[in-house]
């Protein structure tokens, strides 16, 4: 893959961030995120890097890292929410832990993913972040109550729109038009707006 340099040092900074600050569960937490998976968010940012001829700094790794972190910590609580026994083709961290601890994991993700997002220095990026996590925790809240329920297709778009996270940074504005992470987000956001990719066990 044109990426895997890339992608190879992100997997090492994530662990390494994990490491001391998850206290007893940071083995836990740390075998999760080593789990074999696509990377699909990092390798679009990586990716858009390299066509945009931009230079992939400790910045665009903050990004990256961040975006990771969140897409698992919101697959750990949707698998509590869920009562799911798999993930990735292995034992929950719910199942495994207990919901407990598998929330308190999926809160220590987010937290450190906030703290990558500040090592970016850009107040534009939290709030892209902040409205995002809001708006999917509208979607997740929307699917819980109409469980059993057979929705519409039009209402079962906005359901999924709001539960596929996205990412979108105005550019238009001048303030924000060399804002480099910035570009990456909003080129990111148009590639993966309602798309939701599994693998063959139905795996995201």
């Amino acid at each position: 893959m044109l990426v895997d340099n890339e992608l190879n040092k992100l997997n090492l900074m994530m662990l390494n961030v994990l490491t001391d600050k998850s206290n007893n569960i940071s083995t836990e937490i740390k075998n999760y995120i080593s789990r074999k998976s696509k990377r699909l968010r990092p390798v679009l940012i990586f990716l858009f890097s390299k066509a945009l001829g931009i230079e992939i700094t400790d910045k665009i790794y903050n990004l990256a890292c961040a975006v990771e972190l969140i897409h698992n910590a919101t697959l750990i609580h949707d698998d509590i929410i869920d009562n799911a026994l798999i993930r990735r083709s292995e034992i929950s961290l719910n199942a495994k832990l207990g919901n407990g601890l598998s929330i308190l994991s999926g809160d220590i993700l987010l937290s450190i993913a906030l703290q990558q997002l500040a090592y970016c220095e850009n107040s534009n990026i939290i709030d892209v972040f902040s409205n995002s996590l809001y708006e999917m925790c509208k979607g997740e809240i929307n699917q819980y109550s109409s469980a059993g329920t057979i929705l519409s297709i039009e209402d079962y778009v906005k359901k999924s729109e709001k539960k596929t996270i996205t990412y979108h940074i105005d550019i238009t504005n001048p303030s924000k038009a060399n804002d480099i992470e910035g570009k990456l987000v909003d080129k990111a956001n148009s590639a993966l707006k309602n798309v939701t990719i599994t693998d063959s066990s139905g795996n995201t």
